[in-house]
């Protein structure tokens, strides 16, 4: 319980003091815009190109999981960052409840199922992933429902389990595409349990959720299939979300170094400590292989199974490495962890101590990571900026201004007023002049980025931005943030 109550206690810190990311706002738009208006469009992007055609009237390279869930709340509550993170909360809830209901099953073993999810729970995936108002968590906690059910309804009622094991994985399916693995996995764990047992009518019931729920999304790419297969399409290849070979090895590389050992300091804590948990996930790994007590109990050599199979789809097919997609494969490196640690206790003399230390360190590096990557965002320039751009926005323009900025301005400056886009070519190719716009690294580095192109590919536009620039005048310049008004 103390365990569950620090892990929480971090997440809501980075709920409340974490400014937002950018691709939240691209869940919470289209949702409120669902809720508000009836249609999920992406209407803070003011730029509609090729790739992402019609994203203002229809959202399609976001699945539709995370914005169904989202929309209800948004008819009830305001779309503030908080209020969002918060809604997306409660899947962490159901993340770890699930997770133990699997666990517990799986290995019967309720010890080491709770250890294994007070191991995850304090792991700096699930803390950072929690306190984000994106569908990772949700999709995790729909695809261990889906392993939950099946488990537990099982050997009571396998006809319900299947039914129910299906309707939870296609749902994680439908919410993130790494809700895929989840499918495997259960795929896996009803072959290896329940092959002999299997009739036309499971495969008829597992089949149900798969055909109500696609061909529900199927009308919805109907609607519009043109835009429908170019947002589809760019947000698979055009962002290089799909490997372009498969080389065994580098992929393994690639993998391990910028997935579990990323440097980026949004992913908390040191390369070093970061290596410290690898080391110790694969080191259960291997005695889980090579410990005979261990790799004869059915439960374990299953855990095994799954892992590996999660890791494999990852390193062959995921290919941009976001260190977000742990949260999909934490939950199950903590079983073997779990299982190794026992076992060592169990064993007694100085198999305890070695017990102890490994749980030691590994909760000591995970909050230890967490903790460090709170002390850089309160220490960060640019969470300082950010908050002091906000508050200026939300007491100098007013609701029937325009203003341009980086998407993460929408939750708390004027987005329930619709009036806030992200154009860095300030309503020249829209015809959309804004009243206020904001100037930041981000969007400076983009607009720097295209103007050089135009300067070489059309001088009549970069002119008329150039043009469009100079009608506006600087009134706020602190930490990296600029707001120009237009003169």
């Amino acid at each position: 319980m103390l365990a569950l109550l620090l892990s929480f206690a971090l997440i809501g810190i980075r709920i409340f003091e974490r400014s937002p990311y950018g691709d939240e706002a691209l869940v919470a738009v289209p949702a409120w815009n669902l809720a508000q208006h009836g249609y999920a469009g992406t209407t803070v992007l003011a730029r509609q190109t090729l790739a992402w055609k019609g994203m203002n009237r229809r959202t399609y390279n976001t699945l539709p999981g995370g914005l169904l869930y989202l929309a209800p709340w948004l008819t009830v509550f305001p779309a503030t960052i908080v209020v969002t993170r918060l809604v997306f909360l409660l899947w962490a809830a159901v993340l770890l409840a699930s997770g133990f209901l699997f666990l517990r099953r799986l290995t019967a073993s309720r010890t080491q199922a709770t250890l294994a999810v007070i191991l995850f729970a304090l792991h700096f995936s699930f803390i950072l992933a929690a306190s984000k108002s994106r569908v990772d968590v949700m999709a995790a906690a729909l695809g261990m429902a889906s392993l939950a059910s099946y488990v537990e309804l099982r050997l009571r009622n396998l006809k319900l389990a299947a039914l129910a094991a299906a309707t939870f994985a296609v749902a994680a399916c439908l919410t993130h595409p790494q809700g895929v693995l989840y499918a495997v996995c259960l795929l896996i764990l009803a072959v290896h349990l329940d092959r002999r047992s299997f009739s036309p009518v499971h495969y008829a019931l597992a089949a149900v959720p798969l055909a109500v729920f696609g061909s529900a999304w199927l009308w919805y790419l109907a609607q519009d299939p043109a835009d429908a297969v170019s947002q589809l399409k760019q947000n698979a290849h055009g962002q290089g979300r799909f490997p372009q070979s498969f080389h065994l090895w580098h992929a393994l590389w690639r993998e391990i170094f910028q997935r579990y050992l990323n440097r980026d300091a949004a992913a908390s804590g040191t390369p070093a400590g970061k290596l410290i948990l690898l080391l110790i996930t694969l080191g259960s790994a291997v005695v889980t292989m090579f410990t005979a007590p261990l790799k004869r109990q059915p439960g374990i050599r299953l855990l095994l199974f799954l892992s590996a199979a999660i890791l494999t789809l990852e390193t062959l097919f995921e290919n941009s490495k976001e260190h977000t997609y742990l949260i999909h494969a934490q939950l199950f490196y903590s079983g073997l962890i779990a299982a190794c640690v026992l076992y060592f206790w169990q064993a007694g003399r100085w198999r305890r101590y070695l017990a102890v230390l490994t749980v030691a360190t590994y909760l000591g590096i995970s909050v230890g990571g967490v903790v460090f990557r709170l002390k850089a965002d309160f220490n960060e320039l640019s969470e300082a900026g950010f908050r002091s751009a906000l508050a200026f926005l939300q007491t100098h323009v007013s609701p029937r201004d325009l203003v341009s900025a980086d998407r993460t301005f929408w939750f708390d400056c004027c987005g329930a007023a619709h009036n806030l886009v992200e154009d860095p070519e300030l309503g020249v190719t829209t015809g959309l002049t804004p009243d206020y716009f904001v100037n930041s690294l981000k969007l400076n580095g983009e607009r720097m980025a295209d103007w050089e192109k135009y300067g070489k590919e059309d001088p009549a536009l970069l002119r008329s931005l150039q043009q469009r620039a100079a009608e506006f005048q600087l009134i706020y310049n602190y930490a990296g943030y600029q707001i120009y008004r237009r003169r």
